[in-house]
């Protein structure tokens, strides 16, 4: 077997673990109206389970951070995904929307578990020269399980009914977790390591830099539009005029596969025509979608606005994490990459609640409207004022 065809062999397990856990987070989203039935309540009261998963996903993601220098990656990745399987299992087996909760929530953080080990071993498995592109290959990733979720979940529950649905879930993540049982171990990382609290620490200090602190929060508020705005979306769409069931919407998912082509190329977009230019073009994409969709009662006119909105935001969203990374010292990387995503999913999980209460009240005007002030937030701080040059910055810090 050759070299070329090992590495390839070696990219396909991290590259599905992070799929499968990405998944899992945004699944129940195509599905509210099935789980809100089984458990007499409203539709929209259910957008709290996805809020939970979200929440617990980023802050768990930020905890486990520093241990992925300290311990077997893909020991913690096998147990991580062995946990996210139970997880899964307890949602389609839930006798109450309280045990559901539960669930959702222990899905959230086993489904970090997962992803936060996967994203150094990819690039310490690249090849010399190619850390970049395995890089690329995980955002690839990411955003091709937040789009198979929807999709898997949504046209399962239409054939089998969502308690089968996430069971059959499960299966995929135990296989994976057997794969990487059997996947490469890596050496620990040699040298010293400082303590986890005062790796914390050194974390917490990036919020001391107003310049950082204003990418973050750009961060949260285009999630706060975007998982928001998709989150509501089912609502939506299960409605007049359209009446969806809950495949049509699965499958309606698909359309946000631009992002997946996007995000592996936002970076090098952002370092060869600078990030504001890239942030701008994304935010000006986002604001059309919503207008698509908003102007437009038509199922073509929403699928073109989700893949412009999928292709918008994953054009945004690494091109701000690129400007973070021009005012940072190196060894603040998986730092700052931690607390970016924790901003970016509080945001998601903030948005998909709020924007339920504002689809109850206004309907999807409102939605439309508060998800497109949000993203106008986004312009502000995260392409206003240009990023300090880095050899200026790391001076700073």
């Amino acid at each position: 077997m050759s070299t070329d065809t090992t590495q390839k062999g070696q990219v396909v397990t991290p590259f599905t673990a992070i799929l499968l856990a990405l998944g899992s987070i945004i699944m129940v989203q195509p599905i509210f109206q099935h789980i809100g039935a089984d458990f007499g309540i409203p539709i929209t009261d259910v957008r709290v389970s996805f809020s939970y998963c979200s929440l617990t996903y980023a802050v768990a993601f930020f905890l486990l951070g520093p241990l992925t220098d300290r311990v077997n990656l893909t020991r913690m990745a096998m147990i991580s995904a062995l946990g996210l399987a139970g997880s899964v299992l307890l949602c389609g087996a839930a006798p109450s929307f309280l045990l559901f909760n539960l669930g959702m929530g222990f899905m959230g953080a086993f489904a970090a578990g997962m992803v936060s080990p996967m994203f150094p071993y990819m690039t310490r498995i690249a090849p010399p020269g190619k850390a970049g592109a395995y890089l690329g290959l995980c955002l690839s990733a990411t955003v091709t399980g937040l789009i198979i979720g929807r999709t898997v979940l949504g046209i399962l529950t239409g054939m089998f009914g969502w308690r089968m649905a996430m069971m059959g879930y499960s299966l995929p993540i135990i296989l994976l977790a057997a794969a990487l049982f059997r996947a490469r171990a890596l050496p620990a990382l040699p040298g010293e390591k400082p303590s986890l609290g005062a790796q914390y620490v050194r974390s917490l200090k990036l919020l001391t830099m107003p310049h950082i602190v204003r990418r973050y929060v750009a961060g949260f508020l285009l999630f706060f539009a975007y998982l928001g705005a998709l989150t509501t979306l089912t609502f939506y769409l299960v409605g007049p005029p359209f009446g969806l069931t809950v495949g049509q919407i699965g499958w309606l998912s698909l359309a946000g596969i631009g992002g997946a082509v996007i995000a592996p190329k936002a970076g090098a977009l952002a370092q060869a025509y600078g990030a504001s230019r890239v942030v701008r073009t994304g935010v000006v994409l986002v604001l059309a979608s919503f207008g698509i969709m908003l102007l437009f009662q038509n199922v073509v006119a929403v699928m073109l606005g989700v893949l412009v909105l999928y292709t918008g935001v994953y054009a945004c969203q690494p091109a701000v994490f690129y400007d973070v990374t021009t005012a940072i010292q190196p060894q603040q990387m998986g730092a700052a990459s931690s607390l970016y995503l924790l901003s970016c999913l509080s945001g998601g999980s903030l948005g998909s609640y709020t924007l339920g209460s504002v689809w109850q009240r206004w309907g999807w005007r409102g939605v439309m409207a508060a998800a497109g002030a949000a993203t106008l937030g986004t312009l502000v701080l995260g392409a206003v004022g240009s990023s300090p040059r880095p050899a200026l910055a790391r001076t700073a810090t």
